[in-house]
């Protein structure tokens, strides 16, 4: 059961007082019906569970005490998956499913062949990004929200800090995706990719390119940013579908 599960927008401490408003207080008192005395559970964006008693159910909050908080399991490495922006329908259900895994950040690059355009209020669009990522953490009880940014064009997101582990998903030939992960993993034992380099992984970022692929400047400009190549094998498959395969690879092997 999820009902009883609620987003907090702001972190807390145990026994200070709280509410909770806008949709998920509606979902409280019209959905769930909960009722002054009830216990609930609590997440916030950044992975804490609360305990909290129900005080008082108004018009337009509901007025809760914070009875204990629980820190979250922080996992060993960061995983960013910037995938080419998608059609509406595909990006939503891309970012539930990253939710689902655990991902700590989605990023839609506005690459020269994506098939999709922001629209015309994409403040909007960052909204609704971020209630269906909210409500996906509702229901798988992951606590971990990720961390949903506005489309960059490419160039944006290789101008800012890639440290770590860079892979990008190439049609034009990789080396195989399991490969580079079996032997990167166990990250930063002696022998392993990361142990040669002198240190640890601590973020891993997957480019995930359009279904019409990457263009030759695109795959250029990635692999000159220090993005290795690499490949799912043979099939052919649609973007979203190529993004949780390879995301749930790197998570797997990785353990992140």
């Amino acid at each position: 059961m999820t009902a009883n599960r609620f987003f907090l927008s702001q972190a807390a401490r145990p026994e200070s007082a709280v509410w909770i408003e806008g949709a998920e207080h509606h979902h409280l008192r019209r959905v769930a019906r909960v009722r002054p005395g009830e216990t609930i559970s609590l997440f916030d964006a950044a992975g804490r569970q609360y305990r909290a008693l129900v005080e008082k159910v108004e018009a337009t909050k509901t007025h809760v005490r914070i009875l204990s908080r629980q820190e979250p399991v922080r996992p060993a490495r960061a995983v960013v998956l910037a995938p080419a922006l998608l059609k509406s329908q595909a990006m939503e259900f891309l970012i539930q499913k990253s939710t689902e895994i655990a991902l700590s950040a989605l990023v839609p690059i506005k690459a020269e062949r994506s098939a999709a355009k922001v629209g015309t209020d994409p403040s909007a669009v960052l909204l609704r990004w971020g209630r269906i990522a909210r409500e996906a953490a509702k229901q798988c009880k992951t606590g971990r929200v990720p961390d949903i940014r506005g489309p960059q064009s490419l160039g944006e997101f290789l101008a800012e800090d890639q440290s770590g582990l860079k892979l990008g998903l190439s049609e034009g030939g990789g080396a195989p995706l399991k490969d580079i992960l079996m032997s990167t993993a166990p990250i930063g034992r002696p022998g392993s990719e990361a142990g040669r380099s002198g240190g640890t992984v601590s973020q891993v970022g997957l480019l995930v390119g359009p279904e019409g692929g990457w263009s030759s400047s695109e795959e250029n400009l990635f692999r000159k940013a220090g993005f290795r190549p690499v490949s799912l094998g043979d099939s052919v498959l649609r973007t979203e579908t190529a993004a949780l395969c390879a995301a749930f690879l790197v998570k797997h092997f990785l353990d992140a």
